[in-house]
């Protein structure tokens, strides 16, 4: 990988490029004419996922993130699985935007 290879995966972890670069591509690529109820249909999913994730922090009362709340719903051991579930997420999520936009460019 090249110095402006680094450079770009870095910034688009930062400030999250994949959603603006998948986004169209998935519209262009699968969605066609019913782009528009796809992202109501999982904008609605969102609201939903963030009533859930909203009641749960209202029951435990230690602010964090995802690995608090696992460590005080399932105990230390799901929480350290959690927080390397997430750190393999973030890592792999980088990696495809990477490879999506060096292949758009």
């Amino acid at each position: 990988m090249t110095l402006r290879d680094l450079v770009s995966l870095g910034l688009g972890g930062t400030i999250g490029s994949g959603i603006f670069v998948l986004s169209g591509f998935i519209a262009r690529r699968f969605a066609g004419p019913a782009t528009p109820l796809c992202f109501v249909i999982s904008g609605f999913c969102a609201v939903l996922s963030g009533c859930c994730y909203a009641e749960l922090s209202a029951k435990i009362p230690v602010s964090g993130s995802a690995y608090a709340y696992v460590y005080t719903c399932m105990g230390e051991y799901f929480a350290v699985v959690a927080a390397a579930c997430l750190t393999l997420g973030e890592i792999d999520g980088c990696k495809q935007t990477h490879s999506l936009v060096t292949s758009l460019v």
